[in-house]
């Protein structure tokens, strides 16, 4: 929009307008034109104004913008999250305890190891709601890390419930008096004293992850994390997303990227390079590293 004033009696004004340096690039067209009312009136007068182009070239913005926000807590939120971190910690016990008496995975342990998961999603769910409404005055939307961990308790739940291996099927039988099941003989590394069955690990695994999210967050105040970004050779694309969401997105910046910010959750990372016909991919769990070093290196590529 160009403005000006136009005096008395004139009959031509000469107009000058300075364009935003963010104004997208494309052609602009004059459409019409106002005579705002003068001192002592109050109508506004349109006029036809002849149609003009003017192209107008984009520039590079050199601005560097944050894309993530920190959230700093305070003591009664430090408070909060430790009343959290007692309680799953409470909840880890009572799987340590169960484990050390007897691990050995068949339904038994299943049952338990369900009922320990629907326990700890519960107690997420009641920690994401109070936290929004306690913490974020019900504003905006809560941590990522909070879907993060609902996702990963769903699909242990699918996990659990599928058939044990080494441990047939028990299938009602009307003429049968009696039911077999054959047990599959453990091998000499599943004989090790104090082996957990891989469903129990990651039962564990995963509470722990979400004990160290919350302590994570008490103690640095952030619910974001730093990674930095590193590639063989340098000058690779980044694209990445949360385990949760559907589409990655582009990193802003090539390789080497040594001080990147995301949120806090389950991230997976790829690697695109031109002239490299692999695409190489990362899976980062800020939970157990909170300043992981995402680094790969393009093995098949021009020349080398």
């Amino acid at each position: 929009m160009a403005l000006g004033n136009i005096a008395k009696g004139d009959t031509a004004v000469l107009l000058r307008v300075d364009l935003p340096r963010d104004l997208p690039a494309g052609d602009y067209k004059s459409s019409s034109g106002t005579l705002l009312p003068c001192p002592g009136y109050t109508r506004q007068r349109s006029f036809t104004v002849p149609v003009r182009t003017v192209t107008v070239n984009a520039l590079p913005d050199p601005n560097q913008y944050p894309t993530t926000a920190d959230l700093e807590l305070s003591l009664t939120q430090k408070q909060f999250l430790e009343t959290k971190v007692a309680q799953l910690s409470d909840l880890n016990s009572q799987l340590n305890t169960r484990l050390e008496q007897n691990s050995a995975d068949l339904p038994e342990l299943r049952t338990f190891l369900i009922e320990t998961v629907k326990q700890a999603e519960e107690a997420l769910n009641v920690t994401e709601i109070q936290y929004r409404k306690q913490i974020m005055k019900s504003q905006g939307n809560p941590p990522a890390f909070f879907a993060d961990f609902h996702a990963q308790y769903e699909a242990l739940l699918v996990s659990l419930r599928a058939p044990i291996p080494g441990v047939a099927n028990v299938v009602a039988q009307p003429k049968a008096a009696l039911l077999f099941v054959q047990l599959k003989k453990r091998g000499p590394i599943e004989q090790l004293v104090n082996t957990w069955p891989p469903a129990a690990l990651a039962v564990w695994g995963t509470i722990k992850d979400n004990l160290k999210a919350y302590k994570y967050v008490k103690d640095t105040n952030r619910i974001t994390f730093s990674a930095q970004l590193m590639s063989y050779p340098t000058g690779a694309r980044v694209s990445y997303k949360k385990v949760i969401d559907e589409d990655y997105r582009d990193y802003s910046s090539p390789t080497n990227v040594t001080n990147a910010s995301f949120e806090l959750a389950t991230w997976i990372f790829k690697f695109h390079k031109d002239g490299c016909t692999d695409v190489p991919a990362l899976r980062v769990d800020p939970y157990e590293d909170s300043q992981p070093v995402v680094s790969v290196e393009f093995m098949h590529c021009r020349g080398k």
